[in-house]
């Protein structure tokens, strides 16, 4: 009798250790809802999607960029320095915003690529449930995607940069872009641009949202030769739940890719 009992004791033992381990590993079901991740003690599930997994976490993994090295796709640090030179009242005090980078971690299911941020629950508090949804469709249009975050002492925007999945011909030189305020109630700005740059991304004093935007300017040409010699940059100026107003619009010639 003692050896029937232990036996069934060690049977019921490893149906639950094979049941917590089929539970861990699974991702998605066949709707695309995410059944169960592998959690730390810590971690915590805040939104879970087709396409995008966020976790609530006591670690706050945002990486700070330096603004002052900037970047230079399509000679962006020349083009923004040209614009700080000659219009430095588009952007004053631009040295009071801050940039930063979301690390996300990839698995692929079904052929579709899942992304898992881990963050702490305040960078994501003032979004509603429709936010995190156009987050989510958002990711699923882009491929090669990247996730920041900007911020000034009043005003913080998460910044989505990647490719157009449905993009053709010269389209595929463009970066799409998404932002998506983090503090305020207001539609997501969305625009196109050659250079895939978080510090396109700036605000200003007044809470206005300002963004950088690169096109060809010779479209047929760059394609065939790999010149960017001339392509005119555009600066336009976003008021909160308005509508793109251009502020700037001039040419400049970049020698450097």
């Amino acid at each position: 009798m003692k050896n029937i009992r232990f036996i069934v004791f060690l049977s019921s033992v490893l149906f639950v250790g094979c049941g917590y381990a089929q539970v861990q590993s699974s991702r998605l079901d066949r709707n695309g809802q995410v059944d169960q991740i592998p959690l730390n003690q810590t971690d915590k599930p805040l939104f879970r999607g087709m396409n995008l997994v966020i976790l609530s976490t006591r670690t706050n993994n945002l990486e700070p960029l330096d603004l002052s090295k900037g970047e230079n796709d399509f000679c962006f640090k020349e083009i923004d320095l040209a614009i700080s030179t000659k219009h430095a009242d588009l952007f004053p005090n631009q040295i009071a915003t801050k940039y930063y980078h979301l690390p996300m971690s990839q698995t692929v299911e079904d052929d579709r690529i899942i992304y898992t941020v881990k963050q702490v629950d305040s960078v994501f508090s003032a979004l509603d449930l429709a936010s995190f949804k156009e987050l989510d469709h958002s990711l699923g249009m882009t491929d090669e995607n990247e996730i920041y975050v900007i911020q000034n002492a009043s005003s913080k925007y998460l910044v989505l940069i990647g490719r157009d999945k449905a993009a053709t011909g010269i389209g595929t030189n463009y970066w799409s872009y998404f932002l998506l305020s983090l503090n305020t109630k207001q539609e997501p700005v969305e625009f196109s641009s050659l250079s895939k740059n978080p510090f396109s991304v700036k605000l200003n004093e007044s809470n206005n949202l300002y963004y950088v935007q690169l096109d060809d300017n010779n479209p047929s040409s760059m394609l065939k030769s790999g010149d960017a010699s001339m392509f005119k940059i555009k600066v336009s100026v976003i008021k909160y739940a308005s509508e793109p107003i251009i502020k700037l619009v001039f040419n400049h010639n970049c020698k450097a890719i």
